[in-house]
């Protein structure tokens, strides 16, 4: 196993330089817990056939949710486009009052994700619908609060959670959909190792139809269905805004020509450097570099490690990272049957251990000692 940073389009093996859980070279040390969120995974499926399934949450939760309001929060990405494909189709079976809302970022998300949207609403003959702060107040808090960057991403309360909190008042529904699934971080793993352990479905108002789901479980549902983000097929890890600070350098390259307003986000690119990075670093590297995705006092350990990566050579390109990221979306794969209780135990065991990497293979990344602290 490998842990590759990259300065640009290019990146570095960089175990050598780890130690103890940060990046360590002269008088420099980074903590990877600050930049990587390691997730363990399993390499298989916890479904065989849909159907079926939808068959076994029509008799486990069905009479729960018999003609109530249930709401999808639709985001374009893998886990939100499963779980609605779920609640659809278990409409086959008992009657829901299901909405299903896209929440737009106006300024820091473009075009691209609206399109997938209507895309979406056509091929699944569902009505979307489209809700947003608009252009004018998302401008107001960009001009107050700068760029979002990893730790303050404050986009995410303003733009998101506020306006469906809003949402939520003003209809009132009995249940709310959550998209999380156990193999996206050790965080969303405690939060989701009860309904693992009491093999749940609900808890509350929340409804977490695919929270088992392997990625190899959502990528057959999302090709069976056809609505596979085209960003996902290009090699992004994620969808998300055009210029979200959670983007990779390369694919901020993907995405960042989708900006509604180019001129006005230079702008507030410009205010930002200058009230909270020009001690740190220049202008130059700041743009080319994306330097504005990470805390201020970071920001200066991220430029000296990218510059290092580069005087070692790169060893790997953004295009290998892209190739290898798609190929899940273009490859069938054989993998084993995965039951619910060895899916749980695996990752209860992996929480105890803090281990990492693909837990039924055997295989771990050698970068990061159970005994670290990230």
């Amino acid at each position: 196993m490998y842990l590759y940073f990259f300065s640009k389009e290019e990146g570095c093996d960089i175990r050598g330089i780890v130690r103890g859980g940060s990046i360590v070279t002269g008088d420099m040390s980074l903590r990877l817990s600050y930049m990587l969120d390691a997730t363990p995974g399993v390499f298989g499926r916890a479904i065989e056939k849909f159907d079926s399934y939808l068959e076994f949450l029509s008799r486990t939760i069905g009479p729960k949710l018999e003609g109530k309001k249930v709401v999808v929060w639709f985001s374009g990405g893998k886990d939100s486009t499963t779980s609605l494909i779920v609640l659809l189709k278990l409409q086959e079976y008992i009657s829901l009052n299901l909405r299903v809302y896209y929440i737009h970022a106006p300024l820091l998300d473009g075009r691209r994700n609206l399109s997938f949207v209507d895309e979406v609403s056509r091929r699944l003959n569902i009505d979307i619908e489209i809700e947003s702060i608009g252009r004018e107040k998302m401008e107001d808090l960009l001009w107050y609060f700068g760029m979002p960057f990893r730790g303050f991403r404050w986009c995410t309360y303003h733009a998101k959670i506020r306006p469906m909190r809003g949402i939520r008042r003003r209809l009132g529904f009995d249940y709310e959909v959550s998209s999380e699934r156990l193999f996206e971080s050790y965080k969303r793993f405690e939060s989701l190792q009860e309904y693992a352990k009491r093999k749940m479905f609900i808890s509350g108002r929340q409804l977490k139809p695919t929270y088992f789901f392997t990625i190899l479980d959502v990528v057959d549902i999302l090709k069976k269905h056809n609505v596979i983000h085209p960003d996902y097929l290009r090699g992004c890890s994620r969808v998300s805004c055009s210029i979200c600070p959670y983007r990779t350098i390369f694919e901020l390259e993907e995405t960042i020509d989708d900006l509604e307003d180019p001129g006005l986000i230079e702008s507030i690119l410009r205010k930002t450097f200058l009230e909270r990075y020009k001690h740190a670093v220049g202008w130059e590297d700041y743009l080319e570099f994306s330097l504005w995705r990470f805390s201020p006092k970071m920001v200066g350990g991220i430029l000296r490690l990218k510059q290092l990566v580069h005087r070692m050579g790169g060893y790997i390109t953004s295009e290998d990272i892209r190739r290898a990221l798609s190929t899940m979306w273009h490859t069938k794969f054989d993998a084993p049957k995965l039951e619910l209780d060895e899916i749980t135990e695996l990752m209860l065991e992996a929480y105890r251990t803090r281990k990492y990497g693909i837990l039924n293979l055997g295989l771990e990344p050698i970068f990061l000692s159970t005994n670290s602290e990230t």
